[in-house]
């Protein structure tokens, strides 16, 4: 009985192991699920007091695959410079989550998703970011770092994003019709606000972490089934 007991826990570790390897040791294979992340335009000039909006786009979707239906990333930005910054959806059954709470981890982290799988170039979001009327600073940037989707388990490769605000804190902003006035540098206008809370995602490999998971249970029941339990 103990050396059937002993039997079972080494297969049992040989399957960790065997996860263990296949998530940490063995890189994910990203060359052949061609994702690119757009942003539009990379640059643009304002004044203090302006909004800024920025299309967030999606493009070269692997045509042979079932698509892509979700997108995630970090954003950062100066806060002394940037009175706000949100992600908002563009349409299309697109819906945005950014966690803005300031003592999270997360900070920063948005997530992008659709019901369906898409592999259409089109536009999925719009970044709005409200300049301080204070700032005196001649250029600024907002960063979308670490940006990925996944076909199926297999999450693209990370990809980085700046855009540039050029900032003219010179111009008399008595000038101007409105202090308040919004550059819209879009073609699209979102109007539903993204949530406070980060989703859980199906961005990453614990789907096949689970089929193991369950393979082990199967061998277990089977195992104890025969009475080597």
């Amino acid at each position: 009985m103990k050396n059937k007991k002993m039997i079972l826990t080494f297969i049992i570790a040989t399957i960790i192991a065997t996860v263990f390897l296949m998530y940490t040791i063995i890189p994910v294979n990203a060359a052949s699920y061609p994702f690119t992340f757009t942003v539009n335009p990379e640059q643009v000039s304002a004044k203090p007091a302006d909004t800024i909006t920025v299309d967030l786009g999606i493009a070269d979707i692997d045509q042979s695959s079932d698509g892509i239906n979700a997108i995630q990333g970090d954003i950062s930005y100066d806060e002394n410079i940037f009175e706000n910054v949100e992600i908002i959806t563009a349409g299309s059954n697109w819906s945005v989550s950014l966690n803005q709470v300031t003592d999270s981890s997360l900070k920063g982290r948005f997530v992008i998703s659709n019901m369906n799988n898409q592999k259409s170039t089109q536009v999925v979001a719009q970044l709005k970011a409200k300049i301080k009327s204070d700032v005196t600073v001649s250029t600024a940037t907002i960063e979308l770092k670490n940006v990925f989707s996944s076909y199926g388990s297999t999450e693209t490769a990370k990809a980085n994003k700046t855009i540039t605000i050029n900032l003219n804190s010179t111009q008399n902003q008595n000038n101007s019709p409105s202090k308040n006035k919004t550059i819209d540098t879009s073609k699209n206008n979102g109007n539903i606000s993204p949530s406070k809370n980060l989703p859980k995602t199906g961005l990453s490999t614990w789907v096949g972490t689970g089929i193991i998971i369950t393979i082990i249970g199967a061998i277990t029941v089977y195992i104890c089934y025969k009475k080597i339990c």
